[in-house]
């Protein structure tokens, strides 16, 4: 029974689901180091601005992310609690804070019966 109930859950069934990673930021640094090495050793600056803004947009963008309003976050810094946050626009520092999102909405599951509760046997 256990191991039927494990194997039908899907990331949908979690209750806390960690969101956001250091990619994006990663990303971004290497954008603009890609872009700064562009502009240094060839005559095309465009590639290397476009680039460059690219990198920053990805890295600013690292630092935010949204909360829906039927969930709450729990902001772990270096593994330990640092704060509880609502619905909104909220702010993350990359690789030191750690964000677990909790789904606060009523889930419905379908069960069926199990014939230990429902056959009544006399002896």
């Amino acid at each position: 029974m256990i191991d039927t109930l494990s194997a039908s859950s899907s990331s949908f069934d979690r209750i806390v689901n960690p969101r956001g990673s250091g990619g994006l930021f990663v990303l971004g640094i290497l954008a603009v180091i890609i872009g700064l090495l562009i502009g240094l050793f060839s005559n095309n600056t465009g590639i290397s601005v476009v680039l460059s803004i690219l990198g920053i947009i990805a890295i600013v963008a690292s630092f935010l992310f949204i909360i829906k309003q039927y969930e709450r976050s729990i902001i772990l810094r270096l593994g330990k609690y640092n704060r509880q946050v609502g619905p909104g626009m909220r702010t993350r520092i990359p690789f030191i804070e750690s964000v677990l999102v909790v789904d606060i909405r009523e889930k419905v599951r379908e069960f069926k019966a199990e014939r230990m509760l429902t056959n009544i046997t006399y002896q």
